[in-house]
């Protein structure tokens, strides 16, 4: 009982300050590492996604993958053309006049 009587708790503010301050930054720490890990653990399971696809080999995907491409060209070439013919009013070119428009 003599050693809490003859303590000095001004003297010890400072030292329970640094230890508080060091708890916090340890926490804040952690928390951004737990995010961290979350992230960076998505984006390697889209990696591994990619590299499974391609690890089938080129004859498994390659007919997906050239199917994918021709969807998407004829895709994009459907959209021109609808482009094209909604501006047949203001810009007349030959392919309106070879569509009759």
């Amino acid at each position: 009982m003599e050693f809490l009587q003859t303590l000095d708790w001004g003297s010890l503010l400072p030292l329970i300050l640094i230890c508080g301050v060091i708890v916090g930054i340890l926490i804040v720490v952690l928390i951004v590492f737990q995010v961290l890990g979350g992230v960076l653990g998505l984006i390697g399971g889209v990696f591994q996604f990619f590299t499974g696809i391609l690890a089938g080999g080129p004859i498994a995907w390659c007919g997906c993958l050239l199917l994918i491409g021709g969807c998407g060209f004829c895709g994009l070439l459907s959209f021109g053309i609808v482009r094209m013919i909604q501006s047949c009013d203001t810009n007349y070119t030959n392919f309106c006049r070879i569509l009759g428009y």
